[in-house]
This record gives structure tokens, sequence and C-alpha cells, in this order.
């Protein structure tokens, strides 16, 4: 550790370590030990660990080098370490958890608990609490103290037990697992931090690898078989042969549990027979021996109930068919029933654990769980932008309803989470903190992630991370959320906020009067998200792009900058500002240029869940919820000085508008109408045009001044209409660094409603006029005004891009020609009917507002609509269109009908026209119904013969505007 890091943790750490106590145990005195560690020889490997780490420790601190010795010498000064019965008679007193302790500090310094483990997590919050050492991330440079010639423990008792019992991170990937020969530095930091985590042995069948696998024995590894190898392991595949019936069984035929096919580590091809006698006592069996061999190495062992990974294919023989119908959960949980009954038979003490995950996650129809097993929910595919516990995230309600089934099904849970796997830079530890005191106040026993190691060894495919963040590299990308994690599993009441202040300060170094803001401001960011963040989330789909939209998001980068100035040429803080930089980039910045290409499309303004009171605040749940429609620019696509934000949301009686105006001089702002329906659109305010038909000359506009004074007008047949009167509702917001409108236009005086589906038009402008003749006009349309338009849908539509906006590059079209080598997305190419001249492909309509038509000649594109319903639906297909001769709209029609157990095979039904219609040059609208017949699944086609020209096309059912 550097000199610069040593004074920087002063600052925080040295009420902690420099001031001697008059009452208080010393450990080093001056530079001179005062103290021994008393050691018997027969201690654990943890207690053994406990005295080597507390002895490097308090010399690395002090200098001063405090002896381990096997017997005390006098009757004080002894540092002595106690767990199971020689640490009852000070225990006594205290409720203790395995892993909690007690250090007693008088003549003696006491360190006991009722486990060897403990004793050691006791040594390591001594090293915290009273030495001032921090360990951040793996590694030396992760590990922060103070130098002091003096180290005293004040008299009395500091008891502590954790939050959480069961407390683990896994290091996943590479060779982590090689312990001390892998990622050393990973264990290491676990440990320290009072994590547990599952190990393999690698000594019992080569001898020299027997000190690693002590090493990580010493430091609360234990052995966790099963998992995704249960079966594999237990019924190995090379019992295919002589015995098929152990195995699954499909349409009459058995499937061996591997095939070359599936080629990723823990996935299988078919699971195997779960209500064979003979399989449900190979697994037992095999459980049995595991804890035998725990047994005999002297390492603790947890069994773990699992199945192969990715493979919902699981047997369907006579004898699973009759005892578990369809469900899955009743095969798996069957089996863990069934073989945990022979495993407590035999072995009453077993600790047993089970996955409850993937195609068994939902909870089983006719089978209890065995209550003595501990369950383990794994939300794979919850929602890491909002709390598990969000009542505003559709995706987190479901995942905690299904875990409060479980809840009430088979006792307290462990979650397990995936932090990990989602987009590498985010600030997760807000999400993270909101989480684990929920998980803590409702009851659950324990926590687990999966954790990247930075100093493994990672080959091929899997040294190459996520979001150009390489895999090595991930744990810094989020090393705030896992120490947070490390910290709140131990103790969920602590103080967040200081926690991650004093880590920052530490890794930050000089530079961190920036970075705290920067990282405050990212927290504020992400919080206010809408956007999900699920297993995998990368890409322009990550939370993050979301976030640079929203105001104040361009400070980050400012701040980067003052960091750099800060840190200098001072390492390792330079390197870590650079690295930060980095991780922004690709993880945020890259992406919303992705984005911002998205939003030159289209989008959709969903539909309001609650009610929505017009006060200016945008605070309920729906404005949350709403994405941000368009990105506001000048003429030519520049960037204002100052950015605005536009939501909208609709409900029955109304459609709702909310603009967010930055603006760090309104007091400045030009405001000349005071009355309604003057003319708003000369001062400081917003402006927006709403076009049900689609026609140019027919459209409805308002424009709100930053004092709330309404306009609003109606265009018809080209003739504007003053007397319109909308009923709107209007509420204006003036804050420091910006103003809110907040809108209600009532969907009667547009003279429509509206359903799921519906493409209407919009516009959304902004005229900033502040005194000294400032003027600046931007826009959703490139600064356009009146006249201008981008196209949105109305709720969830099922039909995808139906306005053609978002276009993908085309790849190989086999007969069809595509000249602007562009396709709309979600639009299929189908039978080409010319050999030379068929053509498909995204016309670009309006370059300046970047508008799309799908052009067609002598061909067919379609596209998916309908899963199956049991009833008839009669839907309205809509679109405008211009070209030559006729177009025709046709339905693909296809079932899937039984063939054998669980399966089904696609049948076709022939195609049937909806309707057809004759093109003229000009563009016009168009509309058509067609029923779809129960049971059926279709897709919406169009077939031109000769030139077409298609937009806006929608599908909602019959009878709606």
């Amino acid at each position: 550790m550097n000199g610069i890091a040593r004074k920087l943790t002063v600052f925080f750490l040295s009420g902690i370590v420099s001031v001697p106590l008059l009452n208080a145990f010393d450990i080093v005195r001056d530079g001179a030990p005062r103290s021994r560690i008393v050691l018997p020889a027969e201690s654990s490997l943890p207690e053994k660990l406990a005295a080597g780490e507390l002895r490097d420790y308090a010399e690395k601190i002090t200098g001063g080098a405090v002896p381990v010795q096997n017997a005390p010498s006098s009757d004080s000064g002894n540092i002595i370490l106690l767990s199971g019965k020689a640490a009852e008679s000070i225990l006594r007193d205290w409720k203790m958890s395995p892993d909690g302790f007690c250090i007693r500090s008088g003549k003696n310094l006491y360190i006991v608990s009722p486990t060897s483990l403990g004793v050691l997590y006791g040594v390591y919050t001594l090293l915290e609490k009273y030495a001032g050492v921090r360990w951040l991330f793996p590694g030396r440079d992760g590990e922060y103290f103070t130098p002091s010639k003096t180290l005293t423990v004040p008299d009395g008792d500091f008891v502590s037990n954790p939050s959480f019992p069961d407390r683990t991170m896994q290091p996943t990937g590479g060779n982590a697992f090689a312990g001390m020969y892998g990622a050393a530095e990973t264990w290491k930091w676990l440990a320290r931090n009072k994590i547990h985590f599952a190990m393999i042995v690698r000594g019992e069948k080569n001898p020299k690898l027997k000190e690693g696998d002590d090493f990580l024995a010493a430091r609360g590894g234990f052995l966790k078989p099963g998992g995704h190898e249960t079966f594999t392991l237990s019924v190995p595949n090379s019992l295919f042969e002589t015995h098929p019936e152990y195995f699954c069984m499909v349409n009459g035929e058995r499937l061996p549990q591997f095939h070359p096919s599936v080629k990723i580590g823990g996935c299988t091809y078919a699971q195997v027979c779960t209500s064979h006698p003979a399989v449900i006592d190979r697994i037992s069996d095999f459980i049995l021996s595991r804890f035998k061999q725990g047994e005999k190495l002297h390492y603790p062992v947890q069994f773990l109930y699992g199945a192969g990974d990715n493979c919902n294919t699981w047997c369907y023989c006579d004898s699973c068919k009759k005892q578990f119908g369809n469900s899955t959960p009743d095969r798996f949980y069957y089996m863990v029933n069934k073989t945990a009954e022979k495993v407590f038979r035999e072995k009453p003490d077993a600790e047993l654990h089970s996955w409850i995950y993937a195609d068994f996650r939902t909870p089983p129809e006719k089978i209890k769980p065995d209550s003595r097993i501990k369950f383990t929910f794994c939300d794979h595919g919850r929602c890491y932008t909002h709390a598990f516990n969000d009542p505003n995230c559709s995706i987190n309600v479901h995942m905690k309803k299904l875990s409060e089934t479980w809840e009430k099904l088979v006792g307290p849970l462990k979650i397990y989470e995936y932090y990990c796997v989602g987009a590498p830079y985010a600030p997760l530890e807000v999400t993270l903190a909101k989480d684990l005191k929920y998980y803590h106040a409702h009851g659950m026993r324990g926590y687990n992630d999966e954790i990247p190691a930075p100093d493994a060894y990672y080959a091929g495919h899997l040294a190459n991370g996520k979001n150009g963040t390489p895999t090595r590299r991930l744990w810094q990308a989020r090393w705030q959320q896992i120490y947070l994690a490390s910290k709140m599993l131990w103790d969920v009441n602590l103080d967040v906020e200081k926690t991650l202040d004093e880590a920052n300060a530490l890794y930050f170094g000089p530079a961190f009067p920036a970075m705290k803001p920067y990282r405050k401001l990212l927290g504020q960011l992400w919080e206010g998200l809408s956007e999900h963040m699920v297993y995998g989330t990368g890409g322009v789909a990550f939370p993050g792009a979301y976030a640079m939209l929203r105001p104040d998001a361009d400070k980050l980068v400012k701040y980067l900058d003052e960091a750099e100035k800060l840190a200098g040429n001072t390492e390792p803080y330079k390197t870590r500002i650079a690295q930060e930089r980095t991780f922004l980039t690709n993880t945020w910045l890259n992406p919303l240029k992705e984005l911002r290409e998205k939003q030159k499309s289209s989008g959709t303004i969903q539909p309001a869940a609650g009610k929505i009171i017009i006060d200016g605040v945008l605070d309920e749940a729906d404005w949350r919820n709403a994405g941000i429609l368009g990105r506001f620019t000048t003429a030519g696509g520049k960037e204002p000085s100052v950015q605005t934000f536009v939501k909208s949301v609709f409900d029955s009686e109304r459609l709702y508008v909310g603009f967010v105006c930055m603006e760090p001089s309104i007091d400045k702002a030009r405001i000349l109408v005071t009355g309604k329906d003057g003319n708003v659109w000369e001062d400081n305010g917003v402006e927006w045009m709403i076009n049900p038909s689609g026609s140019p000359s027919n459209y409805f506009y308002f424009a709100v001044n930053s004092n709330g004074v309404l306009l609003d007008m109606e265009l018809k047949d080209g003739v504007w209409h003053k007397e319109f009167d909308s009923g709107a509702s209007i509420a204006v917001k003036v804050l420091k660094d910006r103003w809110i409108v907040e809108g209600a236009v009532p969907l009667k005086s547009l003279g429509a409603s509206l359903v799921p589906g519906t493409l209407w038009k919009f516009n959304f402008c902004r005229g900033r006029r502040l005194s000294g003749g400032i003027q600046e006009l931007s826009s959703i349309c490139e600064g356009g005004f009146q006249g201008s338009f981008r196209t949105f849908s109305l709720g969830q539509s099922p039909l995808k891009n139906g306005s053609m906006n978002e276009v993908v590059e085309a790849k190989n079209q086999g007969a069809w020609k595509v000249p602007s080598g562009k396709l709309p997305k979600h639009w299929i190419l189908g039978q080409s009917h010319s050999k030379t001249n068929t053509v498909g492909e995204a016309f670009l309509r309006d370059p300046i507002l970047g508008e799309y038509e799908l052009h067609i000649r002598e061909g067919q594109v379609f596209q998916y609509l309908f899963e199956p319903a049991s009833t008839p639906r009669t839907i309205r297909i809509s679109f405008s269109a211009h070209g030559e001769k006729k177009l025709f709209v046709s339905i693909y029609r296809f079932v899937h009908e039984p063939d054998g157990d669980r399966k089904s095979k696609r049948v076709n039904r022939p195609t049937e026209g909806a309707f057809s219609v004759d093109l003229s040059p000009e563009k016009k609208n168009y509309s058509g119904t067609y029923t779809v017949k129960p049971g059926e699944q279709v897709y919406l086609a169009f077939y031109a013969p000769g030139e077409a020209f298609i937009d806006d096309v929608s599908v909602v059912p019959a009878g709606s505007n």
C-alpha cells in the first residue's frame, strides 16, 4: 500500500487506531509487542489462520512482531482464541449464531465463537474495528489501513452476530476454483469480509494439491456437490446402454443426458427418470457418499439438489405420467423428497439444500417439499434497475409474489441473485441496499451472488466480459455493490451512505471530491428509471442509455473531467479515473448513441395504471414508468444548449403530456401573454401537436408558456379554428434549474377513443425565449414545428414497427432486391414473384425526420401477429399506402396439434385474403377487417403485384376508432 493511501486513510480511521486508551488491552504499544497469541497445537484450520492473520496484520500496522505460542506464559497479556465447548463459559450470556463471536478485552483478550470460523471472523472484525483495516476488493491494491505504533482493544465485551446466517458469493469461470493456485486473492477477500463460499476438492486425487484445499477450508470453504451435476454424477451417461430405463423417455424413446449439440458446462440434453426406484437409490447413495467424503477429509458438506441446466426435457414414461402428469416441479421435488428421506434416515444431521430454479421454480401441484431441506430461490429474470419489492416494477412484482408463495410452502428462503449478469457498470449498490433491507425484514435466511474473480485466469470467450469490459475487470466495474453486500450481509442496519463514502474516498483518493457527486448522480439517475435490467441486458437496452437522457446526466462527464485534474499523475488514482471513464463510455455513452438513432424512429405511449393529478410534479408511478419520447434537437439535428424531456400516457378519458424543460436562467423567461388563447407561441413555452388522422391538414395544436397560459386550436382541412376548446387541464411548476408542464387533454375533444395498437402522429416542441433577444427552437422533429410529425403507438400492439421507422441492415435476401440496403425491423420478406424485378426495402421517405415506408414490388412481406385464443377475434387492419395496381392483404394461418408426449407439430392452413385495395399515386388511408378463428395463430401479409409504398400499419380490435 502506497504512502498516499495511508495518509488518506487517516482522515477516516485515525480516531480508531492512533490514540492509546487507558482501559484497554495492548496488543502492541509504541512498536513493542505487549501480548502473545495462544494457539493450542490441536487447533483447527480456521483458528490457525486467525492466529496467523492477527500476527501478520499487527506487525504490518505497528512493526511489532506478536508471537504465537501453544500455551500462555503468564496470567495476562494473552490473546486467546476459543471455539465450541471451550467458549461456552464466555458465550453463555449471549444468543449466538454459528458465525457470531465475542471479543472480550481485559486482563487477557478473548476472541470466542461457537465455531472456529466465527473465531476467524472475530479476528477480521477486530482488525476492522480497532486497527482500521479495510478490504475493498481482492488484491494488495484493495487493502487499506493507517500505520500506527500502537494497537489496543478497549476493555469490555463486543458481541456481533450476522444479519443473514447464510452469506455466499461464488467466483465463477476461469481457474477460480484452483484455490490458492487460481484466484487466491479473491478467496482471501471473501473470508476477510465474512462471506461463505463453496470449494472443489483437488487434493484427494493429487496429494500435492492438498495444501490448496486446506487454504480454502481454512477460510470457510465447504463442499457443495450436486447442483447441475446432481443427475450426471449419480446416474452417469455410461449407464445408458445397460440401463436405459434410468433415463428420460419422450414419445416412447429413451434419451441420454448428453448430446454432441450441448457444449456448455452444466447443460444437458435431457434429465433422468425421477420416478424410477433405482434412480432414487443411486442419487441417495451419491449424496451419502459426498457426506462420507467430507467426514474423511474433515471438510463441511452441503449437498445441493439441482438438475441439468438449460434443459426442459423430462421423463414421460408410464410411471412419470401417472404420478406427475405434465408437472415438471412434481417430477423434481418427488426425487428430492424420496432421496432426502433415505439420506436423513442414515444421516439425520445432513445439511441438504435445494434450488428453486428454472422449470421447477413453479410450485409443485401434488408434492409438498420436505421442510428439513433448506431452499434457495433463484430469481433468474428479475429486474435489477428496481428493488425486488418495487410495486411499480411489473417484473419484480411477479417475482416477489412467486417467492412469497414458496415461503409459505417451505419456510424462510435464501435468495440466489444474478447482479453480475447485466451490463457491468451500474450503481447497483442503490438497488442492493433496498433489496437486503427488504430480505432481512421479510425473514430471508441468506443471500448468494455470482462474482467474476479479478485474479482468475480466463481464456477464449470467457475472457471477453461484457460491453467492452474484460472479465477480469468486471469486479472493478461494480466493486461498490460487492463490497456493500459483504458489509450489509453482516450488519443490514449499517449506515449505507457513510460506508460507501468511506470506501469511495479510499478508492478515489485525491479525486474523491469530484467522484462523490459523480457516484451520487449516477445513483440518482439510476433510481428514477422505468427501464428494466434483467439477465444479460446490454447495449442499447441497458438502462444507463436511458439515464443519459435524464436531466443533469451531462454532469457525469464534467465530474470525471474534474476528477482527472484532481488525480493528476498520482497512481493508482489516475488509472482508476481513466477506468471509470472507459466503463461509462462503453456501458452508458455508446448505448446512448445507439438509442438516439433509435429515438429518431418511433415509440410507444403507454396506458396509465393509476390516477394522475395535474399539479406539475410528475411524481406518479405512471410518469416514472413512461418512456422518454424522442430527442429534442434544433434545426439540422443539432443539440440545443439546454435539454427538454417529454413523456405521455393515456387512460380511457384523457391523454396526458409531461414536459421537463431544463433552464438555468428561468428568471429571464420572456412572458407576454397572460390570457387564454393569446399568441402563446411567442413566449417562453412548449408546444405539442396531436394528429390522430395522419393528415397534414387536420390536427390539434397546444401551446403553454412557463406561466401556465394555454392556447389550443384545431387545424381542419387546412384552416385554423381558434375557437376550439379542448377543456385541457394544465399545471406548471417552476424549480431552480427547470420548469415542468403537466397537461391532460380530454379525448372527447379530439373526437377519438384510444385502443392498444392505434397509431397517432405527434410533435413535441419547445420555444426557449429569454430577455435580451435569446431564442432557441427545438423539437423531436429535428427542430421542425408545424406540419412535422413522428408516429407513436398508443399502447402495445400485436403488430411491431407498424410505423416502419425501425430499420435494420438487410442480409442475403435471395431473389429480392434491396436498393437501400435496409429493411423495416420485424417485417419478413416472403415469396418473390419475379426472378429479376422483386423489390423490398425500407424507403427513406423523409431524410430530415428519418421517416421510412415499406417499399415492395412483385412480392410478399409478412409479420407474426397472434397467439391462439379460444374465441374468435375480429380485427381492423389500417394503413396508408400509395403506388400502382392492387395491394392484397392476406392472413397466413396455422395451428399446433398434439404429436406425442408434451410435443406438438405445426399444421399450416390455407391462406385467406382479408381484403384488397386499389392504389393511386397519392398517399391514402385504407382499412378492412378480418376474423381470426379460434385456436389459430396468424401472420399479416401484404402482396403487391406492382409497386407499393406502405406506412403506419396498425392492428386493433374491430369497432374501435
